[in-house]
């Protein structure tokens, strides 16, 4: 298997045995492949600290999650099943985004698809999600594009138990995101949180300057999200913003000699995208 495996992504590998015999552990889990990303500087570790995640905070809770043995292992160290499970998920990361190898960060992506264990629990609790990473690792394999932007939001919760609170905010405002945490805390005067949130383009999307909450398509289409607020910034329009557009297929219907409508073809119109934050945090 390995050797289908980059240099790097080997060097995880012996990182992840060498935390599980720090801790005592007779076996190399899930946890100590997370431990191993997150201590290795590689596309897996930026893509997570690009993303806002709280990498200090996500080793100190795994660490108190999965404590240390009492006997220093001996030997051999086996994988358990579940690591070798994440290791083949790796393998088809890899051939699904056309690579010939597996590195770092397709083992950061199998252990989300993979959805079990200490490592997967902590990312979800995080709100680390796989469609994130990949855009965050687009835009660090394309040096000065950037395809995730990071902001704050007011929320509130329709009348939600607080112990609900936390599963189910509600945007108070979907078309606006703020860069400024102040000026999110005033709209969210009249609701009940601020929420710091990380939004990145699916395949298809584009940033566009808007005004108003309006696209202006006179400025162009963006991939990189700073370029998009430098545009905004000197159109000299009123309430300038960036937005995400996505791709929406519709029918070209005409009328037939019956008088029925029949599909004669499709068109591309391009709506703005309900807000979907990525990495959610509270404030």
């Amino acid at each position: 298997m390995f050797e289908r495996f980059t240099d790097r992504a080997r060097r995880i590998v012996v990182l992840a045995q060498e935390e599980a015999r720090m801790l005592l552990h007779k076996e190399i889990d899930t946890e100590h492949l997370l431990l191993a990303l997150i201590h290795q500087d590689g596309p897996a570790a930026r893509s997570l600290a690009s993303l806002g995640a709280p990498v200090d905070a996500i080793r100190q809770e795994t660490l108190e999650l999965i404590g240390t043995g009492a006997i220093a292992p001996a030997g051999h160290m086996p994988f358990t099943m579940a690591c070798r499970k994440i290791l083949e998920l790796a393998l088809r990361e890899a051939m699904i985004h056309g690579g010939e190898k597996v590195d770092d960060l397709h083992i950061l992506l199998a252990i989300i698809r993979h959805g079990e264990g200490i490592a997967a629990d902590q990312l979800a609790k995080h709100g680390v999600q796989a469609s994130a990473l990949r855009a965050a690792a687009e835009s660090a394999s394309e040096p000065g594009i950037q395809r995730t932007f990071a902001g704050y939001v007011a929320v509130y919760f329709e009348d939600l138990p607080a112990v609900e609170r936390d599963a189910s905010p509600i945007l108070a405002d979907t078309s606006f995101v703020y860069a400024n945490k102040a000026t999110a805390e005033d709209q969210a005067s009249r609701w009940h949180e601020v929420r710091k949130v990380v939004f990145a383009l699916k395949a298809g999307e584009f940033f566009a300057v808007t005004a108003g909450g309006t696209r202006m398509p006179q400025f162009g289409n963006f991939l990189d999200y700073t370029a998009a607020v430098e545009a905004a910034k000197t159109a000299g329009l009123s309430e300038p913003g960036v937005a995400i557009m996505s791709p929406e297929v519709r029918d070209v219907t005409a009328r037939a000699a019956d008088g029925s409508l029949v599909v004669i073809g499709q068109s591309t119109e391009w709506v703005r995208r309900t807000i979907e934050p990525l990495l959610v945090e509270t404030v």
